[in-house]
């Protein structure tokens, strides 16, 4: 009988143990934003806004072309933003009043 109840007394601990529950993980103080260009001409610039003007371009240097993505990371999470394009022929694509919740990531799709 001792032979039997001690494998079933330890499965009844190895359920017993604390739960562990996703909101219990740490969650990052920063996010990213995807940027997908939909458009029909290569983006030149992305800029971002909290409310206090735009900072600096983002993809300095860089063109995002038609079908093509760049991931913007390690932006302040928990803050709404604005965000803008400005494809290569100087027409802009804004994007207001988006909030990046930390520990996810944002995905645009530029058109």
């Amino acid at each position: 009988m001792r032979n039997v109840l001690i494998p079933l007394l330890t499965l009844f601990l190895l359920g017993c143990g604390p739960e562990v529950d996703d909101a219990d993980q740490p969650v990052g103080t920063t996010s990213s934003v995807t940027i997908y260009n939909e458009a029909f001409t290569s983006l030149k610039d992305f800029y971002l806004s909290d409310g206090s003007g735009y900072g600096p371009n983002q993809i300095e240097g860089k063109f995002i072309s038609t079908g093509q993505s760049y991931t913007v990371s390690d932006i302040e999470c928990g803050k709404s933003y604005t965000m803008k394009a400005v494809r290569t022929d100087a027409t802009e694509v804004i994007q207001k009043d988006v909030l990046l919740k930390c520990g996810f990531d944002y995905i645009w799709r530029v058109k």
